[in-house]
């Protein structure tokens, strides 16, 4: 059964039911997580598996039978799954679309649907609740599950997580030198008293709203001063407002210029 963390993850079911359909015997896969994480199921099918789905429920009849087929990645972990199964499959497999990663980069709003799929996996670290998924930051550093946490003022609390394995490894490793780093220079930063709090995805905008370097306005909307975090010009509290009192002044130069 998947479930939220410290359960089964989810991230793995498409692996696993690979796995299972040369196993002996039946198996049974629950999803618990999300919906339609089994469309990968029919084009397992097409190389031999013997899998029905009912509902959240992958029943799974093992068979020495897999063989290569045409098939095609219906998103990132179904392509895994199908890799996995050719490895074991006889004669030659074609998957069609693995590149899934690459085909995302293509996408102009990338960066949000990264953002939206960090949210999610918090959301889900957190057990789905308002909690907060945390890890304190020598335990980080460490890659060790916290057993304990501090007290905490964010009033809906806090749950052990160990953010070093979920986050995207180029978040995690990075955080992590900069906080070896800055802990030899300024003793007592690198602690197990401090705690990290997952996670704050929105202090900036995934996607800018172009305008003009010199009138500040948007490139197609006369009048309209795109500022601030909002419109992707800011990554805090001061940016933005120094962006926002640029913008002011160019909006009151265009009005009075109007007149």
């Amino acid at each position: 059964k998947t479930m939220p963390y410290p359960g089964f993850p989810t991230d793995m079911q498409s692996i696993f039911v690979a796995i299972l359909t040369t196993a002996k015997g039946t198996s049974l896969v629950e999803e618990n997580v999300f919906e339609n994480r089994y469309k990968f199921v029919q084009e397992l099918a097409r190389m031999g598996a013997k899998i029905t789905v009912s509902g959240k429920t992958a029943i799974i009849d093992g068979t020495k039978r897999i063989h290569g087929a045409n098939v095609k990645a219906t998103d990132l972990r179904g392509g895994m799954a199908l890799i996995i199964e050719a490895l074991v499959a006889k004669k030659e497999t074609r998957i069609e679309d693995i590149a899934q990663s690459d085909a995302d980069m293509k996408d102009p709003l990338v960066m949000m649907r990264f953002q939206e799929q960090l949210e999610r996996d918090c959301w889900q670290a957190g057990n789905m609740r308002q909690t907060a998924p945390a890890q304190r930051m020598a335990d980080f550093v460490n890659r060790r599950l916290s057993y304990d946490l501090p007290e905490s003022s964010y009033s809906p609390g806090l749950i052990s997580s160990p953010l070093h394995f979920w986050m995207p490894k180029f978040v995690t490793e990075r955080l992590k030198q900069g906080f070896l780093q800055f802990g030899k220079s300024s003793h007592g930063f690198l602690t197990n008293d401090a705690v990290m709090i997952a996670v704050e995805t929105r202090t900036s905008s995934p996607v800018r709203i172009v305008r003009d370097n010199e009138t500040l306005q948007h490139i197609g909307l006369e009048g309209l001063f795109p500022c601030g975090e909002g419109a992707g010009y800011a990554g805090g509290i001061v940016s933005s407002a120094i962006d926002g009192e640029r913008c002011a002044e160019s909006a009151a130069h265009f009005a009075t210029s109007a007149l």
